[in-house]
């Protein structure tokens, strides 16, 4: 009897220690994806890129690169209903007329290209905020242009078994390229300086952004504001907009 139980009792002691070893092995395994997780999220910070004309821009990369070397980022656009200009005054913290200056600095944030870009200011028309845009204005817009390899690398939205069939080393001389706006109508490489734009703008999360995506970035010609939808120029009150 003694002979039974003592086995008894050792074969619960074997199970008691084999339940404890799968909750432990299970507890590592749990923080160990915590932590990975951690480190994706972290892992998203703003990748300084140059994208300036001279250097890296959509229009240069389309056309020193063959259709294989570009993959393309789809961007979602519709809004719904066009924001009515008058509503797009009341919505935005700043609204300015300016010149493109620069592309400074592309990102990849969820999955999207942003880039950081600065118009000169030709006229202040709204500034309900503390930021000074008396002579620039900087934002962060939907779109741009990076090598492959900048935007895998802090990008955790793309599957693992993407790219798998592009060498590592040779991932910078390939390029993913998100349109600033439909047909890529927001591409200022050819326009510095030249052109003049109605910039309404909003802060989110504390980041100077268009409102309303590339409707709140207007071509303007003799007074009249570039209509996306009709793809025609319509009236502004650009000078109504001054007074007030």
């Amino acid at each position: 009897m003694k002979n039974k139980k003592n086995i008894i009792t050792i074969i619960c002691i074997i199970i008691l220690a084999i339940t404890i070893a799968v909750l432990l092995a299970s507890f590592k395994f749990h923080n160990s994806v915590l932590n990975n997780s951690e480190k994706g999220r972290s892992s998203t910070k703003e990748i300084e890129i140059n994208t300036s004309p001279e250097n890296l821009t959509i229009a240069k990369v389309l056309k020193e690169n063959k259709e294989d070397k570009v993959f393309y980022v789809t961007s979602e656009y519709a809004l719904g209903l066009e924001p009515t200009l008058d509503y797009l005054y009341k919505k935005s913290d700043i609204i300015v007329v300016g010149t493109f200056e620069k592309d400074s600095k592309s990102y990849v944030s969820e999955g999207t290209i942003r880039t950081k870009t600065t118009f000169n200011t030709v006229k202040v028309l709204k500034n309900d905020s503390k930021t000074d845009v008396s002579e620039t204005v900087t934002f962060e817009r939907l779109g741009g242009v990076m090598n492959l390899s900048d935007y895998l690398m802090n990008n955790i939205s793309v599957r693992k078994d993407e790219f798998t069939n592009i060498d590592k080393n040779a991932r910078s001389s390939y390029y993913v390229v998100q349109e600033f706006a439909p047909n890529n109508q927001l591409n200022f490489a050819d326009t510095i300086g030249n052109k003049e734009y109605l910039l309404f703008l909003s802060y989110c999360d504390g980041v100077l952004m268009p409102n309303s995506v590339h409707y709140g970035i207007r071509e303007i010609s003799k007074d009249k504001v570039y209509d996306y939808d009709s793809k025609t120029y319509i009236d502004s009150k650009i000078n109504e907009y001054s007074k007030e």
